[in-house]
């Protein structure tokens, strides 16, 4: 039997085993069939076909619907919009609705992210005047960074998009919020200022007028003379206001007040100031009206209500002349006269001057 299977050609196969020809013909049917077929595989599929090799499962589950973001597949709007990171949620920017959008949707959606952007700008850095801990960050630290990571953008990202709708970059946008109290800065620097120059109500000589009414001149003067001191460092004096460089705070002052530069918010400062002083020079001019030089005057307004321009605007805005007394101080020797309501009455020296004033003036009638 051995020799008639040799030589018949007929070889025998036991159970279980397969021939070469049965082997290479199947692989060829299933290269066939998968070449008809040409389902493409993404990379999470293949993965996933590679561990049920491994483990030599397979399995009919469906994969998770957060691999399958970024496919062809149509994917519900819950599972695709929970891997987006925080600003594409905010803005809907997402990659396939970007390609779509029309320029006013697109505006609309950058300024949802920018006003985000914004709120949280002004949170943060709320919370940095309230850290207890916050002297451990250097005049250079901006929110730019912390905020970034909250919304899942890289900065330059962040800065592209938040100049496209203002022209404005991430940082000039800190910039802008942090210029918004500036002016109530630098109320508080000038006043300083010059609270240790002048005497509210005193006659100020200056070198080039009398000082009576010109007070913007004297206190540009003024300021310009302090900033020219060996001691005055415009850098450290910005650092004070709350910004790194110059630069950079006289372009966020710009921003947050419409254009108007540094110096000219000054000017509205001194305007104030001047005018303030220039009310308490009516109280120093009370304290004259007091001397001998104006005694007719003293006797004509002596117990009689001040009619004057201190006076009137004391009656019109009280609260704003209390502010500007309490920031620019006044005079020590004119304090209780700068609160009186009516000119003092003639002191008995006075009442006995008046007198023999008069009596000499009805005896020169006679004659």
């Amino acid at each position: 039997m051995e020799g008639d299977g040799e030589g018949s050609g007929v070889r025998v196969q036991g159970p279980g085993n397969g021939t070469e020809g049965d082997s290479k013909s199947e692989t060829r049917n299933s290269k066939e069939t998968a070449e008809g077929n040409s389902i493409p595989e993404t990379r999470n599929s293949k993965e996933t076909a590679k561990e049920e090799t491994a483990n030599g499962t397979t399995s009919a589950l469906p994969p998770h619907p957060a691999c399958e973001v970024g496919t062809g597949s149509q994917q519900p709007a819950e599972a695709a919009r929970g891997t987006l990171p925080a600003w594409q949620r905010i803005s809907g920017l997402t990659p396939q609705a970007e390609g779509t959008m029309t320029r006013s949707e697109r505006r609309h959606a950058l300024r949802k992210l920018f006003k985000a952007y914004e709120r949280l700008v002004r949170e943060v850095l709320a919370e940095y005047e309230r850290d207890p801990e916050k002297d451990e960050r250097t005049f250079l630290w901006d929110p730019v960074a912390t905020i970034c990571v909250e919304l899942g953008i890289a900065r330059r990202k962040l800065s592209a998009l938040t100049r496209e709708l203002t022209g404005m970059a991430a940082h000039e946008v800190v910039d802008k919020v942090r210029a918004e109290t500036i002016e109530e800065k630098l109320d508080a620097d000038l006043a300083r200022r010059f609270r240790r120059r002048v005497d509210a109500g005193k006659r100020f000589h200056h070198e080039t007028t009398y000082a009576t009414w010109y007070w913007e001149d004297i206190l540009w003067d003024m300021l310009k003379r302090s900033r020219r001191a060996p001691y005055f460092d415009r850098a450290a004096w910005v650092v004070r206001m709350g910004f790194p460089n110059y630069a950079r705070y006289r372009r966020g002052v710009m921003l947050a007040h419409g254009g108007v530069t540094p110096q000219q918010l000054e000017g509205r400062v001194i305007d104030r100031f001047a005018e303030y002083y220039r009310l308490a020079q009516w109280v120093g001019n009370r304290k004259e009206g007091l001397g001998d030089r104006c005694w007719v005057t003293r006797i004509k307004e002596a117990g009689q209500p001040y009619t004057d321009r201190w006076a009137q605007a004391m009656q019109e805005r009280p609260e704003w002349l209390a502010a500007m007394k309490e920031k620019l101080g006044m005079a020590e020797d004119l304090e209780e006269l700068s609160v009186a309501v009516n000119s003092p009455p003639l002191t008995a020296d006075e009442a006995a001057t008046k007198a023999r004033v008069d009596k000499r003036e009805a005896e020169e009638r006679k004659t």
